[in-house]
Formats: C-alpha cells, sequence, structure tokens
C-alpha cells in the first residue's frame, strides 16, 4: 500500500437547495414543500465531506471553483467547519457559486434543476497549478465530468478531464473518477478521452451504458459483469466500480470480480436519495485507500450509502473505520 495518505477531491461544488415534496405536479399544478435543507453537494463536495465528517484521521483537500457570493461563502465555511483544505478552492469574480434545487419525493424520485456557474469554469490549468504546490496525497478524485464545461471540452481524442488526471499521474497520484447521470451528447467519447488516464472508474447502471453507446433503459442486472468487462476494455488501469440500487460489482484489471448486494433498509428509513451515489463512492474509496479486499470495499460503499439514504442531506457521516 502506498505511504502516501490522503485525498484530493476535485470538481464539483455545488449548494443543493433540497425541498421535500409530497409529489412532483404536472405542468401549472401545485405540491407542498414539506422540508427545505441546504447543503453542499456535486461529486466533489459530497465525497470531501463525507470523509471529513467521519472523523477518519485522513487528509482531505477541496479542489475546484466557486462564486464570491453568499453560496461560495457557505461552502467555504463548511470545509473549515469539517476540516477539508481549501487552498485548491478559487474564488472567482462575476460567476455563482454553482447550485441546484432538488425536488425529492421521499423513497421514490429526485428532480434537480441545475446552475453550473463556477463549476463550468473549472480547468486543467487549476489542476496542474495546486498540484504543483501540494498537497502530497494518494487519490485525485474527479467528479464529475459532463458537468464540468472546461473539463468536458473535448479536442481529438483528448479533453480537460484528460488533461487533469494526467497532471495527477505525473503528480504521483491515483486517479479517481466519478460519473454522472446527465444527458451528454459526447458522453461516451468523454469516458473514452479520460480512460486511459483513470486508475479507478465508479459509475452507475445509466451511466455504464451511456459510457458503452448503449440505451440505458436496456439495463438488466444480467448485464453486469459484461459493462464491467468492457468498461476495463477501454483502457481504465486498475478497477471499475459499478454500483446500482440493487448490488455492486467490482472488477480488478487482473481479472478478479467482486459482487454484493446491499443489506435492505426497513420500510420507511429511506428519507432521501440525494448524495447516496457519492455516499458510496466516499466509503469505498476509503476502503481502497485503505486496503480493504474488493468485497470490504463494497460493503463500506453500501454501508456509507445507507446512511445518507437516511438522513434529508446529502452528505455526512457516513463512513465508518471497520
Amino acid at each position: 500500500m502506498s505511504a502516501r495518505r490522503g485525498i484530493i477531491c476535485a470538481g464539483n461544488w455545488i449548494v443543493d437547495v433540497i425541498q421535500t415534496i409530497d409529489a412532483y405536479p404536472g405542468v401549472n399544478e401545485l405540491t407542498r414543500i414539506r422540508d427545505l435543507h441546504l447543503s453542499t453537494g456535486g461529486g466533489a463536495a459530497n465525497v470531501a465531506s463525507d470523509l471529513a465528517a467521519s472523523k477518519l484521521g485522513l487528509p482531505v483537500h477541496g479542489m475546484g471553483c466557486i462564486g464570491d457570493d453568499p453560496h461560495g461563502r457557505f461552502v467555504l465555511d463548511r470545509c473549515v467547519e469539517l476540516g477539508i483544505t481549501t487552498d485548491g478552492l478559487k474564488v472567482c469574480e462575476g460567476v455563482p457559486t454553482a447550485h441546484t434545487h432538488v425536488m425529492s419525493v421521499p423513497g421514490k424520485s429526485r428532480t434537480f434543476f441545475y446552475n453550473g456557474g463556477a463549476n463550468d469554469v473549472f480547468a486543467p490549468e487549476h489542476v496542474v497549478d495546486v498540484l504543483a504546490r501540494g498537497p502530497e496525497a494518494r487519490f485525485f478524485y474527479l467528479g464529475y465530468p459532463m458537468l464540468l464545461a472546461r473539463m468536458d471540452a473535448l479536442d481529438g481524442e483528448r479533453s480537460g478531464a484528460a488533461d487533469a488526471l494526467a497532471a495527477a499521474t505525473t503528480a504521483g497520484l491515483e486517479t479517481v473518477v466519478d460519473l454522472v447521470s446527465v444527458d451528454h451528447p459526447e458522453f461516451a467519447g468523454l469516458v473514452a478521452a479520460l480512460a486511459p488516464h483513470t486508475d479507478h472508474l465508479f459509475l452507475n447502471e445509466i451511466e455504464a451504458c451511456r459510457a458503452l453507446g448503449l440505451p440505458a433503459e436496456d439495463h438488466s442486472p444480467a448485464m453486469n459483469d459484461d459493462l464491467v468487462a468492457r468498461l476495463l476494455g477501454l483502457g481504465i488501469r486498475k478497477s471499475v466500480i459499478l454500483h446500482t440500487p440493487d448490488t455492486a460489482v467490482l472488477a480488478l484489471d487482473n481479472g478478479i470480480t467482486a459482487t454484493l448486494p446491499p443489506a435492505p433498509l426497513p420500510d420507511g428509513a429511506i428519507r432521501s436519495s440525494v448524495g447516496a451515489g457519492d455516499g458510496f463512492c466516499a466509503g469505498a474509496l476509503y476502503a481502497m485507500h485503505e486496503g480493504a479486499e474488493p468485497v470490504e470495499v463494497l460493503a463500506s460503499g453500501h454501508r456509507a450509502a445507507a446512511a445518507i439514504l437516511q438522513t434529508s442531506g446529502s452528505n455526512g457521516e457516513c463512513i465508518s473505520r471497520h
């Protein structure tokens, strides 16, 4: 196991305005908001917050762009509260902090209204600059490609994300990419561009299908082993971790595969599914950092996701050491 310790969480820093509603209304209809919760969100913010809030003794470093506005100050205050270093968070003038209005129907669905703001100016040059100044860490996590405009700029077979990941590799870090379920016209091309620079890829079944140019609606659990094998075939260097509501699969480049379903939750326990996928990633990433076996990596991911599912926020204390 590497002597390096710590995780750099780069990419999406968002303020989530999570509103719990009775039902999603039709056009021109009304629904009641039963609860409103403000939280940091997005791949980088959620994974960093989950790791830091769980008090694991692991250095956690934030990297990305925020606006010079109340939402940006909310992000910085939250990082300071949790002990996430903020040297890699650039405050940008003239653009808002990214924010999302999340409409959540408990146990059923969630709908997102997103303003990309400062996330869309996060660029490879910023990654290079921050890495040149430190910090030393083991993992460089990037979440999410497809929601980072400058990182998603394709130039032939290269992309901004590919350049950022290559810089992290040069700096001696293992690279981790976490995808998002967005309907992007270049989804497969962007994954193909970043794959050769990615050590570990996290994604769900929708993202796996889109990464391979397959209709997401055609997914079935019987496809999972084939999906992870084909994803490794894109050039992913060490592992692919596929998580679905029913199971998770971890496939290593040496042919070893582990599969583990989550433990069932009691009826009515799920309060919101916002951030559960990021919780899974954070829990699994911590176990990987500590050298756990593949099945325990998945078990740690499931435990963290279950903890997030039972809260109204999108991140928080959810990872255990054992």
